[in-house]
């Protein structure tokens, strides 16, 4: 955490490792409805099941604004490409052609080896995979790599706020590899 913040923080109170990894879910209780803000650890399913038929899923553009809810709040200074699941070797192997070095965040290990890919498996439990997202993406950050290849993480309400910070992480704006400050987009 020092890294993130510099010297800018005198003291950092360390409570240890945190066993979600995530930050919290935050919710607006306005009037007679609650809305799911920002998704965290607790589900829509279980605001549902707590608040019945008054819960709202989702911010609209009159919600409050919270933390973390900006489009880069989660970004890493390495631009980051979310890659469908079942292409993550292919576009592995195509960003690291010519020596170009590359980093993969994915839920499982390489089908083979990638002579300049930085690969972490993550895995496919997203209570670990959350609990270490940001330690992941740091590491994969400071790889030296010129792109984060990030696995598409399941369509479904346990990856709902890995899904989140992910997409966050991949609107980094950043400089593409030739320079001009566009985003090179992978096929």
């Amino acid at each position: 955490m020092r890294e993130e913040f510099g010297d800018t923080l005198r003291v950092i109170l360390d409570g240890g490792e945190c066993q979600i990894g995530l930050e919290s879910t935050i919710v607006s209780c306005d009037g007679e409805s609650v809305r799911l803000l920002r998704p965290g650890g607790v589900t829509a399913t279980q605001l549902r099941a707590v608040v019945g038929a008054e819960f709202i899923a989702g911010a609209d553009i009159s919600a409050p604004r919270v933390p973390g809810s900006a489009p880069t709040h989660y970004a890493p200074v390495t631009p980051v490409t979310i890659v469908p699941a079942g292409e993550i070797d292919a576009q592995a192997d195509t960003a690291s052609a010519g020596g170009r070095r590359v980093a993969v965040l994915a839920q499982r290990l390489p089908l083979r080896s990638h002579k300049y890919v930085t690969w972490v498996n993550a895995g496919r439990r997203p209570e670990s995979y959350a609990r270490d997202l940001y330690t992941n993406l740091r590491t994969l950050d400071k790889a030296g790599c010129q792109r984060i290849l990030v696995q598409a993480v399941p369509d479904s309400e346990a990856w709902d706020a890995i899904r989140d910070r992910l997409l966050r992480a991949a609107t980094s704006v950043a400089e593409s590899d030739d320079g001009t400050g566009i985003m090179a987009v992978l096929p």
